[in-house]
């Protein structure tokens, strides 16, 4: 259907960002053709998104969804995809806290599903090893919070946008298995407070 879009000249009306401006671009586009074929039974922002990502970035894909009126839902999905589709791409050299993430937000699986594709056969070790994590870690993959903005007010912090940097800090260091209780995550509060580093 999308190589008819593109040979009847309709593409240029309904999605002209997919539409190769030169050589290269038939090469970028016959690649994403087959990426898109890879995919098995994708809902449409996975589909969406990976038409879309090796042309555009993730304000493009907002422009996009904008412009076909698609509902708040299926723009933050592939907006997402589009700005992470190769954020597993090295998941064993990342830190564990960024790649866990990924994989407990969600739209994990069409991420998963669109990193497959875009490794084609036989080359989606990273994916691969993160489906496998997934199955070890079970319920551990995505463990309860040790801090909310509650204990946060609790502890005295003054209510403020450091807030987001603070709990964030936090999260990371109980993915990474730095933390274990909330008296450690008031521990480390308490030290980026004094080191100034609860932006992020």
């Amino acid at each position: 259907a999308i190589r008819l879009l593109h040979q009847t000249g309709l593409a240029g009306v309904v999605l002209p960002e997919i539409v190769p401006a030169d050589a290269a671009g038939e090469g970028r586009f016959e690649r994403t053709l087959a990426v898109v074929d890879r995919l098995v039974e994708p809902g449409f922002p996975l589909a969406l998104a990976a038409l879309l990502y090796p042309v555009v970035d993730p304000a493009g894909a907002e422009r996009v969804c904008r412009r076909w009126r698609l509902s708040n839902a299926q723009t933050v999905r592939t907006c997402g995809l589009v700005r992470h589709h190769a954020s597993l791409d090295h998941a064993r050299e990342e830190r564990w806290s960024a790649v866990q993430r990924l994989l407990v937000a969600d739209g994990a699986d069409d991420l998963l599903a669109l990193g497959e594709a875009r490794a084609g056969e036989g080359g989606a070790d990273e994916i691969a090893w993160c489906r496998a994590r997934m199955a070890e870690m079970g319920d551990a993959l995505d463990p309860p919070l040790l801090l909310t903005g509650d204990d946060l007010i609790q502890h005295g912090v003054p209510v403020g946008p450091a807030y987001r940097g603070l709990l964030r800090h936090v999260r990371d260091a109980q993915l990474d298995n730095q933390i274990e209780t909330k008296a450690d995550a008031l521990a480390l509060v308490d030290r980026l407070l004094e080191e100034g580093r609860s932006e992020r």
